[in-house]
């Protein structure tokens, strides 16, 4: 390979320490690059743990900063960019990558003071930063984010779906890898349905356990757990306890989802928007049929609906419930889907993926800012 060994990387997001799809990606990205290249890189975080051991295992090569701007608001914007430019001029690097999904990350053209390439990897729909009901308010909004989006020399987003909502010329698709392979799939013979996600609003779980709610007095003998971080004031398994459900269990997040996944049968989704939906390549690796919310952006770009799974139309209730029975009352099908799930995974195998952007790191060191990147 290219010798690349005075290439400094700089990665931007706010934290490493947590369990979130994002940094996962990140962790096995760079170590990915670390292994088969010879960069150097350095990532920013911002009021991280620094006292907690991150997750998911970084290379010991990753050379960590951690800005401490403790009540982080609008009025903090100044100090952060003055952090963020002094560690800039400090290590000189030649590429950054900014991962953060919120409105700082997409300022840092405006911002900061640096003369190589600067990346935006968006990891979330553009849904997420853009709430507003009001028509005049949205159209606004997509106009000033595609604005920002625009400044950076190349736009990353994950799916076609992400894409067409940015619409902005220096846009390039890489999709998140799945982080193995198992050598086994799913036996389809656990009655046991699998979701995986931290409980935040914008993962629908309210939506699960209505359908949960549905589907379980038909089917007595099924389970669903549910593995990731819960949320300190345990909003959901107070809502089941309240409603007085069963067969519903929440589990923290795991290190080895993999062996949960192969333990399930059924995966499903209730994310209100994705910026990818790394959890149901993961799951179809594992042969599980997946069943998710037709949501911006990512649920359509991997399930073929009615092939290795089924797309519902967003806060269609009754119609996840339906296919949720379906799925669970017929074997066959399952089997079927699982063979498709497993075969549509292997489009996210980690060297293809990771090769992708090792590619993209030396286009941009070689091409001028006029040029085209993609």
């Amino acid at each position: 390979m290219e010798d690349l060994a005075s290439t400094k990387l700089l990665y931007v997001t706010n934290q490493i320490s947590g369990s979130g799809g994002l940094e996962r990606i990140l962790a096995e990205k760079t170590k990915w690059l670390l292994d088969n290249n010879s960069y150097l890189i350095h990532i920013i975080t911002l009021n991280d743990d620094e006292n907690l051991s991150p997750f998911f295992t970084f290379h010991p090569n990753i050379i960590r900063h951690n800005l401490l701007i403790k009540s982080f608001n609008i009025y903090s914007y100044a100090a952060y960019f003055r952090e963020i430019n002094r560690i800039i001029k400090k290590i000189q690097p030649d590429i950054i990558t900014v991962c953060d999904d919120g409105l700082k990350g997409l300022l840092f053209p405006l911002f900061i003071q640096h003369e190589g390439k600067i990346i935006y990897e968006r990891h979330a729909s553009k849904a997420l930063n853009l709430p507003f009901q009001n028509p005049g308010f949205k159209k606004l909004g997509d106009v000033v984010y595609a604005w920002l989006a625009s400044k950076f020399d190349i736009f990353i987003v994950l799916t076609e779906g992400n894409s067409k909502e940015w619409s902005v010329k220096n846009t390039l698709v890489i999709p998140n890898p799945i982080s193995q392979l198992p050598k086994g799939v799913s036996s389809q013979e656990n009655k046991r349905i699998i979701v995986v996600g931290a409980h935040s609003p914008n993962k629908g779980y309210d939506m699960l356990i209505n359908i949960w709610q549905q589907v379980q007095p038909s089917f007595p003998d099924w389970e669903l757990h549910v593995y990731g971080d819960m949320d300190p004031q345990l909003t959901y398994p107070r809502l089941v306890k309240r409603k007085k459900l069963s067969k519903i269990y929440f589990h923290g997040a795991v290190k080895n989802i993999w062996a949960k996944y192969l333990e399930s049968s059924i995966l499903l989704s209730t994310s209100r928007s994705e910026g990818f939906g790394i959890v149901l390549i993961e799951a179809m690796a594992c042969g599980l049929p997946c069943i998710a919310f037709d949501c911006p952006s990512g649920p359509a770009d991997i399930i073929s609906h009615g092939e290795n799974g089924f797309l519902i139309k967003l806060n269609d209730i009754q119609s996840y419930v339906d296919k949720t029975k379906l799925l669970i009352e017929n074997n066959e099908i399952r089997l079927k889907m699982s063979e498709k799930a497993r075969q549509n995974s292997l489009n996210y195998l980690p060297d293809q993926i990771n090769e992708q952007w090792n590619r993209l790191y030396i286009k941009l060191l070689r091409t001028q800012p006029s040029e085209s990147y993609s």
